[in-house]
């Protein structure tokens, strides 16, 4: 949607300076020489305004086609950078942390403004019953900022920086367990895309944490079957703008005869249109030891994570095909736009209540805190002892 928005953009400065160039220089005359007016200085102005057209829309054309090969380039250079330099941290939430609460979660609005331009992250859930693990994927840098505003959001969460390939895991030599001498390689493996039904109309789940309920799936998948859900997210400054624009245009047309529905359509989207929007790609999927188990895990998974999303704007399988999505890529004109609290409720950390879930999570190690102050004798202090009876 952004690439498209960017194109379309500067198509649409072309096209209405090509047409005003062609009224003045190429309708104008012709007008003029219909009412009967043929002098001399009627016909050049034709001939040059004809000229001055056909330049125009082949520099149109051209300047569109470079633009648009130009964001390709880009988009292959980042996925190959992210591929070769990008950095994997595994992200180990706190064995003890409080159940976390969706709707106050704040950590993708602050992301929408950290990610740069032309860039994205990948934020993925994956494991199976030896070993469930969070994780991000970015370029160096910006994987640092990310670190810090999950570690702002949720206190007490560590990372740890993945230096092995087999420590990835959507590497194909990923091991579930450290004490595994070998790799137990992807044989067969299956993804299945996931795309809201309307870019306009809110994103409104079913249930308090729609993550629960595939993190309950994945960690009961048998062993040596794994799955994982990937949401790859980048920068989106335009439906925010193309969303309050309908919601100002909406508002300003008379209430009269409006239905109940309509009205809370437009109040959804005015509200919908305060907050900040990225362009997301929603990926599910499964490895498993045939291409049947895989593909009938990934649609089940899928399936699972669209059933905890309301009829209002659903989610909807864009697309599938087979291998595992190791690679992080976001096609430039792939993605749908997501609000930031939409992106909460299926990618973020969970607390305590995830663990009760999955045991075999990763999380954390646990570290002896220091007694508290009101626990300390205080050096000299006198103690008394009670004598046995």
């Amino acid at each position: 949607m952004v690439a498209r928005a960017r194109l379309l953009r500067l198509i649409r400065f072309w096209g209405a300076f090509c047409l005003l160039i062609g009224f003045y220089g190429v309708l104008a005359p012709l007008v003029l020489r219909a009412l009967g007016m043929r002098t001399a200085w009627v016909g050049q102005v034709l001939r040059w305004g004809l000229a001055a057209t056909m330049a125009f829309v082949i520099l149109a054309l051209a300047t569109t086609f470079v633009a648009h090969r130009r964001a390709i380039r880009l988009n292959e250079e980042f996925h190959r950078r992210l591929e070769e330099e990008g950095e994997t941290v595994l992200l180990l939430p706190r064995p003890d942390a409080p159940p976390v609460t969706v709707s106050q979660v704040g950590l993708w609005a602050r992301l929408a403004e950290i990610i740069p331009k032309d860039e994205h992250i990948a934020f993925e859930l994956s494991g199976g019953a030896l070993g469930v693990a969070f994780s991000i994927r970015a370029t160096e840098g910006v994987a640092r900022s990310i670190i810090t505003q999950i570690m702002a959001e949720w206190p007490g969460t560590r990372v740890q920086r993945v230096e092995r390939q087999e420590e990835d895991p959507l590497s194909p030599a990923y091991r579930d367990r450290e004490e595994e001498k070998e790799a137990r390689p992807i044989r067969h493996a299956w993804w299945v895309e996931i795309a809201p039904a309307s870019t306009e109309a809110p994103i409104e789940p079913n249930v308090p944490d729609p993550l629960m309920a595939l993190l309950t799936e994945i960690s009961r998948l048998p062993e040596g079957v794994r799955g994982g859900l990937q949401v790859l997210a980048r920068g989106d400054p335009f439906t925010r703008r193309r969303l309050g624009r309908k919601a100002a245009r909406l508002t300003a047309q008379r209430s009269a005869g409006k239905s109940l529905e309509q009205k809370r359509g437009e109040k959804g989207l005015d509200q919908r249109a305060q907050r900040l929007f990225l362009e997301v790609r929603v990926l599910v999927w499964a490895s498993a030891g045939t291409e049947e188990m895989a593909r009938s895990v990934a649609r089940s998974l899928a399936r699972t994570l669209m059933a905890q999303f309301g009829p209002s704007n659903p989610l909807q399988q864009l697309a599938e095909g087979s291998g595992v999505p190791a690679a992080r890529e976001f096609p430039l004109f792939g993605g749908r736009p997501w609000a930031d609290n939409e992106i909460s409720s299926i990618a973020h950390l969970v607390g305590r209540d995830g663990r009760g879930i999955a045991p075999q999570l990763k999380v954390a190690p646990a570290k002896p805190l220091p007694p508290s102050p009101e626990s300390r004798v205080p050096p000299g202090a006198r103690t008394v002892r009670r004598a046995a009876v």
